[in-house]
């Protein structure tokens, strides 16, 4: 489930949407959907407050760069704020910074705004796109895909990290998503591979 809500900039130049709980395949046309009715009404300047934004799924990733676009269409700008640290390294190992402005937080976001940095442009490269689970993606970044310790040869003692981790595959380079140490197999290439507790990867 998404909750999608917005207020303005006192001269309402810039609107701030805050999203909160998960962007997935099915909550992802609504964000589509409210942005877009935005846009009709005249509005192109978005901070996106992601600060309650849980999860971000392969399609959530998709309607962003498709959000962007739109906004490019019209020369409108869009800057995202308050990533959660695993997200934010998500969308760095997808190439997603070098596109979306992502900053700190709502002043930041406005003053890239402001300042013309984070106005959106025609997107000339994509970013690597995302495997179908259960495929051996190709040798590009995948995305964030959850997997559980195995359970064959894994005498370690699980320990769960505070906030999940990602990790990068050395065989296929999909992006595997760990909640704890433990040893794993990469659901793509079935590479194993152990995360220890101080979250070590060792493949």
């Amino acid at each position: 489930m998404v909750f999608l809500t917005h207020t303005e900039t006192p001269d309402g130049n810039i609107v701030l949407l805050a999203i909160n709980g998960i962007l997935d395949g099915a909550t992802s046309p609504r964000f589509d959907d409210y942005i877009t009715q935005l846009i009709e009404k005249g509005k192109t300047r978005f901070v996106i407050d992601a600060a309650g934004l849980e999860y971000v799924s392969s399609a959530g990733i998709g309607v962003m760069l498709y959000v962007y676009r739109k906004l490019a269409a019209v020369e409108g700008s869009i800057a995202v704020c308050s990533l959660s640290a695993e997200i934010t390294t998500l969308y760095t190992l997808l190439g997603f910074n070098k596109i979306l402005t992502i900053v700190k937080d709502h002043s930041d976001a406005i003053r890239a705004i402001e300042d013309g940095t984070a106005r959106a442009k025609p997107v000339t490269e994509e970013p690597a796109a995302p495997p179908a689970h259960g495929t051996t993606p190709p040798r590009a970044p995948g995305v964030g895909t959850e997997t559980s310790p195995v359970s064959r040869h894994d005498s370690q003692e699980r320990v769960p990290f505070e906030n999940p981790v990602i990790v990068e595959c050395a065989e296929c380079r999909g992006l595997i998503r760990l909640k704890s140490s433990g040893l794993f197999q990469c659901p793509y290439c079935a590479a194993e591979f152990s995360v220890e507790k101080d979250q070590t990867v060792i493949f």
